[in-house]
């Protein structure tokens, strides 16, 4: 880390309102989290590619082409907060407390339309496959599950971060 960026670092851990929650990385974390981001990116445009392909020159393998773009995208998720909270930049130097909501809506907001379109799925009489393809409501319902994980994985790391916190205290 430069001079300059620790100086920039550290003028933005003191001057940053003691009521607000905004989180704040290190230049390594920030370093870090964009080599992770653009993994995630990467990894979500070749399996977008491979979807592309595999539906247009091999064989439908869903009744939609919109609905497995969100299921990887749910997973290049998933991939990004693992590897970032492994890593150890995923939660910031400072206003760790800022993640708890987002983690609590993914957890609540994946509930929730998990719960609709399960029973979405009663009323069609459940399937996974229809008509020789995945059905687009067992993606859906899939998509939902992956961000409730998505928020556990926020609140583990966020405690994880804590504990560790506290040990070197």
């Amino acid at each position: 880390m430069s001079l300059k960026s620790f100086d920039k670092f550290c003028e933005t851990m003191i001057t940053a309102k003691p009521g607000s929650e905004q989180e704040i990385f290190d230049e390594r974390q920030k370093q870090i989290q964009t080599q992770i981001v653009i993994q995630s990116m990467v990894c979500f445009i070749l399996m977008m590619l491979v979807h592309c392909v595999v539906s247009d020159l091999i064989r439908k393998w869903s009744e939609s082409n919109l609905l497995p773009f969100l299921l990887f995208a749910m997973i290049c998720v998933i991939f990004y907060i693992i590897r970032a909270g492994i890593k150890g930049c995923y939660i910031g130097v400072n206003g760790a407390a800022a993640r708890y909501i987002p983690a609590f809506m993914c957890i609540l907001l994946g509930g929730l339309n998990s719960f609709r379109a399960f029973w979405g799925l009663e009323e069609n009489h459940f399937a996974i496959i229809k008509n020789g393809v995945i059905a687009d409501s067992f993606l859906e319902l899939c998509s939902w599950g992956l961000m409730i994980v998505s928020g556990i994985l926020t609140i583990i790391f966020i405690k994880k971060n804590a504990n560790e916190n506290k040990e070197q205290s």
